[in-house]
């Protein structure tokens, strides 16, 4: 159970990552987990997690009048699945990388806004 709640996680910390090139945009995501494809679009989930997650990214989108689409992309296709096992991939260029000191701050943050939703609709 925790992939839907790992690959929600990691569209919501893309789209905070990058928001300030989505503004305004039409915004294709790559999931290759089902679930998450499918809370997202719905906007829930039965997990609470995920709900929450969902209603993080649909509140930025909002904000930033942007028109999100989520397709699945296999795992094999998936040129990202690469970097966390530390393989360099040709299309993922060093330059446009998150430093990792950013996106542990932004996981901390959003585990603590997830934390707080939970407690709050128990």
């Amino acid at each position: 159970m925790a992939i839907g709640e790992l690959e929600t996680l990691a569209v919501l910390l893309a789209s905070n990552m990058w928001s300030n090139h989505l503004h305004g945009k039409r915004c294709l995501f790559f999931v290759d987990n089902e679930g998450a494809r499918f809370s997202l679009i719905k906007g829930y989930s039965r997990s609470q997690v995920i709900s929450c997650m969902c209603s993080l990214h649909t509140a930025l989108l909002d904000d930033l009048f942007a028109l999100p689409w989520y397709s699945r992309v296999p795992s094999i296709s998936n040129i990202v699945d690469s970097s966390p096992r530390g393989i360099p991939h040709s299309l993922l260029l060093e330059c446009k990388r998150f430093d990792s000191a950013q996106l542990h701050l932004l996981l901390e943050q959003f585990v603590e806004k997830v934390l707080d939703f939970h407690f709050v609709h128990q």
